[in-house]
Formats: structure tokens, sequence, C-alpha cells
């Protein structure tokens, strides 16, 4: 299991600005989650900009190896085939569909018009 990040521990974003952050601290201080010596931690790593930078470098996610990138590939080649084989398939019901929807109303033509010519003669 990887370790949370600052940000995650705060429950606040990557992008969150100095009251954001310092408005989580005060909550978890007062909920006694965080010790003293963590919000100091926390405050002297993010509410510095040269250092929250620094900590975002090795927050940031690795590159995916040569076998991670296949098996990407492989679930989305996979993803796209399925995706693929559903649109051919909805084209296939709405051309039945439009198709026997114009038979219907063929039918209900013809049986109109044998119930009229049924009445006339």
């Amino acid at each position: 299991m990887t370790e949370q990040t600052l940000y995650q521990q705060l429950g606040v974003g990557k992008a969150a600005g100095d009251g954001e952050i310092l408005r989580a601290l005060r909550t978890k201080a007062e909920s006694g989650e965080f010790s003293l010596e963590k919000i100091r931690e926390i405050k002297s790593v993010l509410l510095d900009e040269a250092k929250r930078a620094e900590y975002d470098k090795t927050i940031e996610p690795k590159p995916l190896s040569d076998e991670e990138n296949a098996k990407v590939q492989q679930v989305i080649a996979q993803y796209q085939m399925q995706m693929a084989m559903e649109s051919a398939k909805d084209d296939r019901l709405e051309f039945f569909q439009s198709k026997m929807g114009k038979m219907v109303l063929f039918l209900i033509a013809v049986v109109v018009l044998s119930l009229l010519i049924g009445l006339i003669i």
C-alpha cells in the first residue's frame, strides 16, 4: 500500500491554497488527529513555496515501465474493440427496428384498406 501524501492526509487537493491548508490543519489539530510535531512538519513543507515545489516533484507519478505500458495498451485495445462491437450491435438493432416499424405500418395500412374494401363491396 502506498503512503498517503501530505495533501491526502489533510484532505485537500494539490492545488489548495494557504488558507485551505491552514483550515485543514486547524481541523486536524482540534480533533486531535495530528500532533503538534506533525502540524509543524506539514506547515513547513506546504506553506513554503520552494519546499512545496520540491515536495510536489517527489509525489508526481513515475513513468510506466515498458511492460506496464504494454498492459495498458492491451486494455485500451480491448475496450475499443468492445465499444466497436456494441456500436455495431446498436446500429443493427436500429436498422432492424426502423425496417420493422415500416413493415408494421404497411401491414396496418393493408388491413385498413382491406376493411374499407370489404365495407364497400
